[in-house]
């Protein structure tokens, strides 16, 4: 008797199993070749874009200090019986209020804009005490008994303060404020691609306004700029 002999499933052919396996692997080697040229670009430089000029960023701005200045000079008193001599200094600031700051003209397509600046003010115009030097202080009254030292230091430094606030004041600093002011303005823009010009508004201002904030330094000190 003859055994009957089982049928034989056929088996799947090899070769594309192995085709498979190298499409897939050639896709993992263009993947990671694609991804180490991509890391090895260098990176693209930072880019800025802006709406140029507006009255909200130069009122943010607020008093933009723009000088600091050392002033030094001699004064001289007489009185109460004696008479005086002092090396003062002092320091003083000036400032320019952008927020009275205007946008004149504007143009878009060519980045470029003109700014009008009030004329910048002086801040805290202040003797410096540390630093104030006295030379000497004499008694001219022979008379023993009188006479009052304090009374006269104290008076000579109350003019010391109008002395260093009247020095403060003169053109050649409001010009260097101005030009420092202008810097500062047009480099901010040149961050972002925009021109900017500056024109002054030099309406003058009540001595009130200058003279807002004057106060007599105690232990503070800065080293001097301009002198």
């Amino acid at each position: 008797m003859t055994a009957r002999r089982r049928p034989t499933r056929p088996r799947p052919p090899q070769r594309g199993r192995v085709l498979a396996v190298l499409v897939v692997l050639l896709l993992i080697m263009v993947v990671g070749l694609g991804g180490y040229a991509y890391l090895q670009q260098p990176p693209l430089p930072p880019r800025y874009t802006s709406t140029g000029p507006t009255v909200e960023q130069l009122e943010a701005l607020g008093h933009m200090t723009v000088l600091k200045l050392s002033v030094a000079d001699v004064l001289k008193g007489e009185g109460h019986g004696y008479k005086g001599a002092w090396l003062v200094r002092g320091d003083a600031l000036y400032a320019v209020d952008m927020r009275r700051a205007e946008i004149d003209q504007r143009e878009d397509t060519g980045r470029r804009a003109t700014i009008v600046l009030p004329r910048p003010t002086l801040l805290q115009p202040r003797v410096d005490h540390n630093k104030t030097i006295t030379y000497a202080v004499q008694r001219t009254n022979l008379i023993p008994g009188t006479g009052d030292q304090s009374k006269l230091r104290n008076e000579s430094m109350k003019e010391a303060q109008e002395l260093v606030e009247r020095a403060a004041m003169d053109e050649e600093y409001v010009a260097l404020a101005k030009r420092n002011a202008e810097l500062v303005v047009r480099s901010m823009y040149a961050l972002v691609d925009w021109g900017v010009d500056i024109e002054w508004d030099d309406e003058p201002r009540g001595s009130g306004e200058l003279r807002a904030g004057s106060l007599e330094l105690g232990d503070e000190s800065s080293p001097p700029l301009t002198q």
